[in-house]
């Protein structure tokens, strides 16, 4: 059987956040949606502080910012990815990265970031991230899941991954898929550090 190795993304494969970055692209499309930037932020505030779910910030931040339309929104994931893939991904993704992507291990990212973008920037690999959830007609309503703490572990456990080998990460909020890892790789302005 072969070894199964998780990558988070943000700050893990790359040199920051890129779920911001992402909102402010999509709004740069549709300039009147820049006129909604302050209230997004003022919506990170109130998740900082506990008062809104991170999964309500970034459904709060879908609405605001980015179009209503799915077949839209798929557009700007993919010219964001081509974004991405050409100066935000850190030493951690050149070297660890690439020598596993081509061992043939089992290789999977799993991201809070949108798995929309995460698939054009991974098109080999497999990536389980957060989505959108879409009604009939086409349109944004939410997030059909949200990776982020157990949510990711969860999500981990329904592909059919209960152990892992190697697990990199940046975050304390990946502990419940760190209690799953033989071994945990933390990473640190893109180095692993222990």
């Amino acid at each position: 059987m072969a070894q199964v190795i998780v990558f988070d993304f943000d700050k893990t494969l790359t040199r920051y956040d890129t779920i911001l970055p992402f909102f402010v692209f999509c709004a740069s499309k549709r300039p009147l949606r820049f006129l909604f930037l302050p209230l997004y932020f003022a919506c990170k505030v109130l998740s900082k502080f506990g008062f809104i779910t991170v999964q309500k910030e970034k459904e709060l931040g879908l609405f605001l910012l980015c179009p209503r339309r799915y077949a839209e929104f798929k557009v700007l994931a993919e010219e964001f990815a081509a974004k991405l893939t050409s100066g935000a991904l850190n030493g951690v993704y050149s070297s660890d990265f690439a020598r596993y992507e081509s061992s043939g291990v089992r290789l999977i990212i799993a991201s809070a970031s949108f798995q929309e973008y995460l698939q054009h920037i991974f098109p080999n690999q497999e990536v389980i991230g957060s989505a959108c959830r879409v009604s009939a007609e086409g349109l944004i309503e939410g997030l059909t899941h949200h990776l982020y703490k157990e949510e990711k572990a969860h999500a981990l456990k329904m592909a059919g991954i209960e152990e892992i080998d190697v697990f990199y990460t940046d975050s304390a909020s990946d502990m419940p898929v760190a209690e799953m890892s033989q071994t945990v790789k933390w990473v640190k302005d893109g180095v692993v550090i222990g």
